[in-house]
């Protein structure tokens, strides 16, 4: 089984402390698993839709650092296919219940209390803010995300004319299994952030690249 199917003890932990949290087993790179998690996500929110949905998963190709042309490309496809084409296919599943939340709140400004998408991008796929000292490090995620930045461009520019909004953004270097204990944020420093920017962005930030403060940053 792949670890986005079994549960971390943590969030095991907040399952069974909290009614209102339900564990719902997705594989982003799977369309029949996506399929299967969409169905179950409608049957929890019903007639109000899906207010939010965040593009968390993702993978990190080895090796980190040396030529752009040691990475394997097996290692590539498994990256693209996780980081980028999941996103594409969880997105476009879930997007009728995102439709039908935008509806059932139409009361509300384009905003992500009515409908919105969050991709979880990296500033290490900002195309303007690679140069020669780091260009190789972490070559196939940093692809991944630049593609994940296009992804969202198109997708927000299409859909907040449906009245959902969709933008990505820079969650910080955090201290968790792919950051490291050497991370630069706490998960809660980070989701404390992320939080701020969720509930801040309007309309004019569909399809934007977002950092902390609501910094604006090159794709």
């Amino acid at each position: 089984q792949h670890s986005s199917i079994i549960m971390s003890e943590e969030l095991e932990s907040l399952v069974k402390q909290d009614p209102n949290v339900h564990h719902v087993p997705l594989e982003v790179s799977n369309e029949q698993s996506v399929s299967s998690a969409v169905k179950s996500v409608d049957s929890l929110v019903g007639d109000a839709g899906l207010n939010l949905l965040i593009n968390n998963a993702g993978v990190m190709s080895y090796p980190k650092s040396g030529s752009v042309f040691v990475a394997s490309n097996d290692g590539l496809r498994q990256v693209l296919e996780t980081n980028v084409v999941g996103v594409q296919t969880v997105t476009e599943g879930f997007r009728s219940l995102l439709m039908k939340a935008a509806a059932h709140r139409s009361d509300l400004p384009v905003s992500c209390a009515r409908a919105g998408i969050v991709n979880i991008s990296s500033n290490l796929g900002s195309i303007a803010r690679v140069n020669s000292d780091n260009a190789s490090y972490a070559f196939g995620y940093r692809v991944s995300k630049s593609a994940v930045n296009m992804l969202t461009r198109c997708h927000g520019l299409e859909l907040v004319e449906q009245g959902v909004l969709c933008f990505c953004l820079h969650p910080g270097w955090v201290k968790t299994d792919m950051g490291t204990s050497q991370g630069q944020l706490t998960v809660e420093e980070s989701v404390s952030d992320i939080m701020g920017l969720i509930n801040s962005v309007t309309a004019e930030h569909a399809g934007a690249f977002l950092g902390a403060g609501m910094e604006v940053l090159p794709y």
